[in-house]
């Protein structure tokens, strides 16, 4: 997977920080690959409002799978533990932080299967996926933490002033080992009011619904894509606060939106707020994940 132009699109200049919302941090596993037996991680760290009183890491684990409680250890560059210094008592409400975690190679003693759990050290760990040694490389399976029966596809967006009022939105949507059988469109809704779907004050403001194809079909477990939307240019008058909503539709065939981790009533992640006081607008990243 050719991680770092993903990586890059998303990390990019915030709009002037403001009040946060208090929310989470999500823990999002990625890697670049580097032949049949070694591989990169990366951590991505979505905030979502929380502010820190002092500095943490971020810590990562492997395990066997029949014992997920106890770390596996081998020596560098083999699978081991791993804890990166991260400054998150500077992080603004809406930080992305991508902490590289360094190179593993998978050797003939290690296990073909190990699962990894991570996060930030002083917090319990969570699991963020499983890797396979296989003919040709390693595959990554994503951690899947929404309910049964829903596409395991999370959604995070991150928004870059342009200034003059103007606006980027890009969203990411993270494959936690889902496979799609078409190619979806990415939408982009803006509305007004926080519940329900309420479009027509947002498009009397000229901020319209917008789309874009995606290649969802080829998709692999692990994956992430990046869609930008706009540039918008906020008009004068535009309220406190502008929510922001995404998803996936079958445009090409019946219209349905995908239902997917997270999503409201009608199947749209709320992704967060563009706030605009007294002269400023910054954007508040909803909570990520499948749990809101």
């Amino acid at each position: 997977m050719a991680l770092m132009p993903v990586l890059l699109s998303v990390v990019m200049p915030w709009l002037a920080q403001g009040p946060a919302n208090p929310a989470q941090v999500l823990s999002v596993l990625t890697y670049d690959a580097a032949g049949d037996s070694a591989l990169r991680l990366k951590m991505v760290l979505l905030n979502a409002g929380r502010k820190f009183d002092a500095d943490d890491a971020v810590r990562v684990e492997f395990a066997l799978p029949g014992a997920p409680a106890k770390a596996f250890e081998s020596a560098a560059p083999g699978p081991r533990t791993v804890s990166v210094p991260v400054a998150c008592a500077k992080w603004a409400g809406d930080q992305v932080e991508i902490v590289d975690l360094g190179s593993f190679v998978w050797g003939e003693q290690t296990p073909k299967e190990l699962v990894v759990r991570g996060g930030l050290a002083s917090e319990p760990l969570v699991p963020l996926g499983r890797l396979t040694r296989e003919a040709g490389g390693i595959p990554f399976v994503r951690e899947y933490p929404g309910p049964e029966g829903k596409r395991k596809v999370i959604v995070a967006a991150a928004c870059e002033s342009l200034g003059d009022s103007r606006v980027l939105v890009k969203v990411a949507y993270f494959n936690c080992g889902e496979r799609l059988d078409r190619n979806y469109d990415a939408f982009l809704h803006f509305e007004i009011v926080p519940t329900g779907e309420a479009l027509a004050k947002a498009s009397a403001l000229g901020l319209y619904p917008s789309g874009s194809p995606t290649d969802s079909a080829s998709w692999s477990e692990g994956d992430m894509t990046v869609v930008q939307f706009g540039p918008y240019t906020l008009p004068a008058g535009v309220p406190e606060r502008l929510y922001l909503r995404a998803g996936l539709y079958d445009r090409a065939g019946d219209g349905k939106r995908l239902p997917f981790a997270g999503p409201d009533d009608t199947d749209r992640a709320l992704l967060g707020a563009l706030v605009t006081q007294g002269g400023k607008t910054w954007f508040e990243r909803a909570a990520v994940g499948p749990a809101r």
